[in-house]
C-alpha cells in the first residue's frame, strides 16, 4: 500500500499550507480515546487557494470544471490540516466526512480515526 503522500504525487497534487485560524476558529481538536488511538475533528474547511476563496454556484456562476477544481481545493485544506495536526501516515480511518457543495464556497468537515502516541 502506497503512503498517503506518494498517492497524492502519483495524482499530480501537492499539500497547501494548512490555512491559518481566523479570529477564535480552531481548525483541529485531536481528542484521545485510548489504545493509541485518537479523534481529530477538523472544522469546515473551505475551497481556497493561497488565501484566496475561490466561489460561485454551478453552473449559473462558474463551470461544472471550476466547482470540481474548489472542490478538489477544500478537499486538499482537509488533508493539510491532518497532516499539521497528527500526520497523513497516522490515519486509521475517516469516521465522517460531511461536505456542503452547493453553497456558493464548498465547505468539509471530517472527523478522522488517528495513532496517538
Amino acid at each position: 500500500m502506497s503512503k498517503p503522500h506518494d498517492r497524492l504525487r502519483e495524482l499530480g497534487l501537492t499539500l497547501p499550507a494548512p490555512p491559518p485560524p481566523a479570529a477564535s476558529y480552531i481548525p483541529t481538536r485531536l481528542v484521545p480515546v485510548g489504545e493509541g488511538r485518537a479523534l481529530l475533528f477538523i472544522a469546515g474547511q473551505v475551497s481556497s487557494r493561497d488565501g484566496a476563496r475561490l466561489t460561485g454556484r454551478c453552473p449559473d456562476q462558474v463551470s461544472i470544471e471550476q466547482a470540481q477544481d474548489a472542490a478538489r481545493a477544500a478537499a486538499l485544506n482537509v488533508l493539510a490540516q491532518i497532516e499539521a495536526a497528527a500526520g497523513l501516515d497516522n490515519v486509521i480511518e475517516v469516521a465522517q466526512l460531511i461536505g456542503c457543495p452547493f453553497s456558493v464556497t464548498v465547505e468539509i468537515t471530517a472527523v478522522v480515526v488517528v495513532r496517538k502516541d
